[in-house]
């Protein structure tokens, strides 16, 4: 029905991926101790040594519409290559040494700083990536409701150690009852499946927030008029 990529509530998806990933504007190792920034957008290569994983930030400090500065100057200079290099290892090794430390606690080991435009960019970029390789991936979204395209992205961006796109038996159910072309078409499997799926997967917060994306996948369905709908959209 459209493209969340170029649709108004892409903004909507957006903030509800700010408010519950946080946005935090400088470098922090996460519970893996993978060194990462923004809304969880991941600097780092799981297993390798830090002159490949350092790699990351080089290129993070490149990349167009990402600007670091330095903290604690009244007049912030624009950070270079090699100070967002040294503060990436400068977070590694306090992450290292302090593998129980959360977000908050980097704030006074990291020096440098992301402005609010570019930890927009990087969310808006990682989306777009994420709707990018859905619209690929499983083309029949692409004529959805893009409320089904929210849901989907939501746990991409989240996926609680379950791949969308894996091989997990469940997964393939759930996209199978999802396309309207399949002969396995079913809203009836397909809507509490991934409910299931997802399911006490983590905190509180967590189970709100599936809660959420689970209503966004019931608004799209209802939208298109349920599963009589839907067929109708595929003919």
């Amino acid at each position: 029905m459209s493209d969340l990529r170029t649709h108004p509530r892409l903004t909507e998806l957006l903030d509800h991926l700010r408010e519950k990933e946080d946005a935090v504007g400088h470098f922090y190792c996460d519970h893996n101790g993978l060194v990462t920034i923004g809304v969880g957008h991941l600097v780092d290569v799981r297993g390798a040594a830090d002159v490949i994983a350092v790699g990351q930030a080089t290129a993070l400090a490149r990349r167009n519409g990402v600007r670091f500065y330095a903290t604690g100057q009244a007049n912030a200079r624009q950070a270079s290559i090699r100070d967002v290099e040294a503060d990436w290892q400068r977070v590694k090794t306090a992450g290292r040494q302090h593998p129980e430390w959360r977000a908050p606690r980097f704030a006074n080991i990291a020096q440098l700083r992301l402005d609010n435009d570019s930890v927009n960019a990087l969310l808006n970029d990682r989306v777009q990536d994420f709707l990018n390789q859905l619209y690929e991936r499983r083309p029949f979204v692409l004529r959805m409701h893009v409320a089904i395209a929210m849901a989907l992205v939501d746990v991409r961006y989240n996926p609680a150690r379950v791949v969308l796109y894996g091989t997990d038996p469940d997964i393939q159910t759930m996209w199978n009852t999802l396309d309207p072309s399949s002969d396995a078409f079913d809203l009836n499997t397909a809507v509490p499946l991934f409910e299931r799926i997802w399911a006490n997967r983590g905190r509180e917060r967590y189970g709100l927030r599936h809660y959420e994306r689970t209503r966004w996948l019931r608004e799209g369905i209802a939208a298109m008029g349920g599963a009589d709908g839907m067929r109708r959209s595929f003919r």
